[in-house]
């Protein structure tokens, strides 16, 4: 789906959130490796280091022009969490864009 997407729009950004700049760099090989898979350059992955990962994500995104925002509601552990759900939600309620929420 992203793949399509990306074709479609033009552009597409891989965005994680890591506690610290120690643990950053092992969340950057994560998506350096994922954006590889898919065919997509390195560029396209940014790892924003923050606390408070809902802040942390739009403030980035509100930084974009014509932004989409597709977020997982689920995933692999730690994100199969309540929290990851209820970080779902507060982007939801927070975003002054488009949220696709999956």
């Amino acid at each position: 789906m992203a793949s399509t997407l990306a074709a479609r729009v033009g552009a597409i950004e891989l965005i994680t959130v890591s506690p610290s700049e120690a643990l950053a760099r092992f969340d950057r090989a994560d998506l350096d490796r994922l954006a590889a898979h898919h065919g997509w350059p390195p560029a396209a992955c940014t790892v924003l280091v923050a606390g408070d990962v809902v802040t942390a994500i739009v403030r980035h995104v509100d930084r974009r022009r014509q932004t989409l925002l597709v977020i997982g509601s689920s995933g692999p552990a730690p994100w199969t969490s309540p929290s990851a759900r209820s970080i779902s939600r507060a982007i939801i309620n927070t975003a002054n864009w488009p949220v696709l929420l999956v």
